[in-house]
């Protein structure tokens, strides 16, 4: 093999190192990102009794909107799932259950 053909074979080589290691960089960059959205994903589980994440109250306006856009199948949908929640028992405490259960001792 002649030398310059050599100097040819080492440049792609140290081409193909530089462009691999840019890659890994770029992975690695990824993955840090990935991990900064999973801690901010676990932070958003850390809620106190009573906490919401978002709370919207729609104003008369929206509310207009998304009554006349609903279909009457829709608007029957919608109500019984409000009527479900209203039903539904409202869930102890555990402080809640513990006393209880020392009031019946």
């Amino acid at each position: 093999m002649s030398r310059a053909t050599k100097q040819k074979s080492v440049s792609k080589l140290i081409d193909i190192i530089n462009k691999l290691m840019e890659r890994q960089d770029k992975l690695l960059d990824h993955i840090g990102e990935l991990e900064e959205y999973i801690a901010a994903l676990e932070a958003l589980n850390d809620f106190e009794e009573g906490e919401e994440l978002i709370s919207f109250i729609p104003d008369q306006e929206l509310q207009e909107v998304i009554d006349e856009s609903l279909s009457e199948k829709q608007k029957s949908r919608l109500d019984e799932i409000k009527k479900k929640k209203q039903e539904e028992p409202e869930l102890f405490s555990m402080d809640e259950i513990l006393a209880e259960l020392d009031n019946n001792d």
